[in-house]
C-alpha cells in the first residue's frame, strides 16, 4: 500500500532527470524498495519515517545532485543565491543557463520581458571581475556580445537609447583595458574600434554630440581604417550646428568607399533613418534645412543608388 504513495513522491523528485520512472516495484525489506524502469534501470529507494517538521526532513533527505541549470529550473536555487556565488562553474553554468532561456523567450515572443537577458548580463558581469586572463577575456567577450544585443534594438524611445549607450560605454571601458593587456591583438582592436562606432551613434540619439564626436575619434585613434565612423562624425557636426566642419566631411568623403558600401548611400542613409526617428524634424528648422541641403548636393552626385547595409543599426520611430 505505501508503494503508490512513494512512486508519488519520486515522480515529484525526479521527473525533471529520468522520464522513465519506475513501473514495477517490490519491498526488499521494512523500509527498502527495489524497481525497475521503462529504460531497463534498476533502482534501489530507501523509505523515511514520517517526520514531524520540513526541517526534520530536509536534514534527513537529500536531493538528487542536479547541475545549477537544473536547480534553477526547478526551482531549488534562486536568482539571488547564484548572484552571491564566488564560484565559476556555477556562475558560467547559471548565465549559459539565462541566456538560453533569454534566446528562447524572444524565439517565441519577441516582446518579452528582459529578466533572462539581465540575468544573463549580469552573471557575466560578474565573471569578469572574478576571473583573470584568459579565462577574463572570454567573459568579456560574452558580455560584450549581450551588450550589442542589446544596442541592436530598433527602439527610439529615449531610456532605451540610454540603456544602448551605457551597454556600449561598458564595452568600450572593458575592451580598453583587455587591448592593453593583449598589445597586437587585432580580434580585441576591431570590436572596440566597432564599439567606438556603435556608440558615437546612438549618442546622436540623446542629443550628446559632442560625446558622439569624441566617440568618433576615439574610435580613429585605435583603428583608422575603419571609415564607416565618417558617417557619425559628419552627422555630429551637423546635429551641433557645426556647418562648416559638416560640409568638409560630406564633400570630402561623397565619391568615395568604406567597407559597407559608398559614403554617398551611407550619408543618404542616416538622414533617412533620422528623420524616420524624429532626430532631423522641421521643428529645429536651421539644422533640417541644412540636411536638406547636403542632400540634394549628394543626390545630384552620381553613385550606386542602392541601399547600403550598415553596420549600425537602422532606429525606427514608434
Amino acid at each position: 500500500s505505501a508503494y503508490p504513495v512513494l512512486k508519488l513522491k519520486l515522480n515529484a523528485v525526479y521527473a525533471s532527470q529520468d522520464k522513465n520512472l519506475a513501473t514495477t516495484a517490490t519491498f526488499i525489506d521494512n523500509s527498502s524498495i527495489l524497481s525497475v524502469g521503462n529504460n531497463g534501470k534498476v533502482f534501489l529507494w530507501k523509505t523515511y519515517p514520517d517526520f514531524q517538521t520540513t526541517d526534520e526532513a530536509l536534514k534527513n533527505i537529500q536531493l538528487p545532485d542536479l547541475t545549477v541549470a537544473e536547480k534553477l529550473e526547478n526551482g531549488y536555487l534562486s536568482f539571488d543565491d547564484i548572484r552571491s556565488s564566488e564560484n565559476e562553474h556555477e556562475l558560467r553554468e547559471a548565465a549559459t543557463y539565462f541566456e538560453r532561456k533569454s534566446k528562447k523567450a524572444q524565439d517565441v515572443d519577441e516582446k518579452n520581458d528582459d529578466t533572462y537577458f539581465d540575468n544573463a548580463v549580469l552573471l557575466y558581469r560578474k565573471l569578469t571581475g572574478i576571473t583573470q586572463a584568459e579565462k577574463k577575456l572570454y567573459y568579456v567577450d560574452k558580455l560584450g556580445t549581450l551588450n550589442r544585443t542589446i544596442a541592436n534594438s530598433t527602439s527610439s524611445d529615449s531610456l532605451e537609447q540610454k540603456k544602448m549607450v551605457a551597454r556600449l560605454a561598458e564595452n568600450v571601458i572593458m575592451l580598453k583595458s583587455e587591448a592593453e593587456n593583449y598589445p597586437g591583438n587585432n580580434a580585441l582592436t576591431k570590436k572596440l574600434s566597432l564599439d567606438y562606432n556603435d556608440l558615437s551613434y546612438h549618442l546622436l540619439f540623446i542629443k550628446q554630440y559632442d560625446s558622439s564626436i569624441n566617440a568618433v575619434y576615439k574610435g580613429l585613434e585605435i583603428d583608422s581604417s575603419d571609415k564607416i565612423l565618417y558617417t557619425n562624425l559628419a552627422l555630429g557636426y551637423l546635429l551641433s550646428k557645426n556647418f562648416d566642419e559638416a560640409e568638409k566631411v560630406y564633400n570630402l568623403y561623397k565619391d568615395s568607399s568604406f567597407q559597407f558600401g559608398t559614403f554617398k548611400d551611407g550619408f543618404l542613409q542616416d538622414f533617412a533613418d533620422l528623420e524616420l526617428a524624429g532626430i532631423f524634424t522641421p521643428k529645429e528648422k536651421e539644422v533640417y534645412n541644412k540636411m536638406e541641403e547636403i542632400k540634394g548636393m549628394l543626390e545630384n552626385t552620381a553613385g550606386d543608388k542602392n541601399k547600403i547595409v550598415r553596420q549600425q543599426t537602422t532606429i525606427l520611430k514608434k
